[in-house]
């Protein structure tokens, strides 16, 4: 930290399964190309982001919010990006982290809950200023801040950022699912059955045939919307939204961003 003069610093890290199994999780490529870490926003790549090292005296000028109860670790460093701290990455692993699925960590609407209300405290025009100071193109820019609309569940803001990576070159897959998945935050089941089907002709996957599920199961279509559920846990059986939406009659479970798990399947 005190070579590089930045504020935090992440590295790579061991990722250790209840079965004993490992596996490493490295640093997304984009933190080799800026000190700023921008792209947090759209995403938090880190297994355990809290577990970095840290200037005291600048994460005391941060504060800690004592309202959050999970997810109280990505809302104080969010707000070290926001406000330009620079910080330093490391690629080799130095951090071994163990699952827990009794832990607070895993329980999965809360830390969305806490997930979006760290993200909402960030208004998306000074986002997209930290994302342009860091160097990012409009490309990078525009979908980062779709991703993070998706998070706060602004299925109308969302489809106004991807319409402007699209016309910036952004498609394929990833273009059509983030489509379905904001025309379902809007309400809008016919619209996102539409997007999440090209996302199914792109490449089947269970996130997808879960959506596409909701969608069906939003119009009334119980049967249509059980297939697919079915379809979903066939591609990755202990897939939690759509073991959710199976046992379930409202408030169905839409998986807003590509599973991490989808290199591994």
């Amino acid at each position: 930290m005190e070579q590089a003069d930045v504020a935090a610093v992440f590295d790579a890290t061991i990722l250790c399964g209840p079965d004993g199994s490992e596996r490493a999780v490295p640093l997304p490529e984009w933190t080799a190309q800026s000190s700023l870490a921008a792209r947090l926003f759209e995403r938090n790549p880190f297994p355990a982001i809290g577990l970095i090292g840290f200037d005291a005296d600048a994460w005391r000028g941060l504060g800690y919010d004592a309202a959050f109860h999970g997810a109280e670790d990505l809302d104080i460093v969010l707000r070290a990006a926001a406000q330009g701290l620079a910080v330093g990455w490391i690629a080799e692993a130095g951090t071994r982290v163990h699952v827990r699925y009794e832990s607070l960590s895993h329980r999965r609407d809360n830390q969305r809950a806490m997930y979006a209300r760290a993200l909402r405290k960030h208004p998306y025009q000074v986002v997209e200023s930290t994302y342009r100071e860091a160097g990012w193109d409009a490309a990078t820019t525009s979908w980062g801040l779709a991703s993070m609309a998706l998070f706060r569940g602004d299925g109308a803001v969302a489809l106004g950022y991807l319409d402007q990576a699209r016309r910036v070159g952004v498609n394929g897959w990833q273009m059509a699912f983030a489509r379905g998945v904001a025309h379902l935050l809007s309400g809008d089941g016919a619209y996102a059955l539409q997007s999440l089907m090209v996302a199914e002709d792109l490449e089947p996957s269970p996130e997808a045939a879960n959506n596409i599920g909701v969608a069906h199961a939003m119009s009334g279509a119980s049967a249509a919307a059980s297939h697919w559920f079915e379809a979903a846990l066939a591609r990755f059986a202990s897939y939690q939204d759509a073991q959710f939406n199976l046992t379930t009659s409202a408030d169905w479970r839409v998986t807003t961003h590509p599973l991490r798990v989808r290199s591994l399947l």
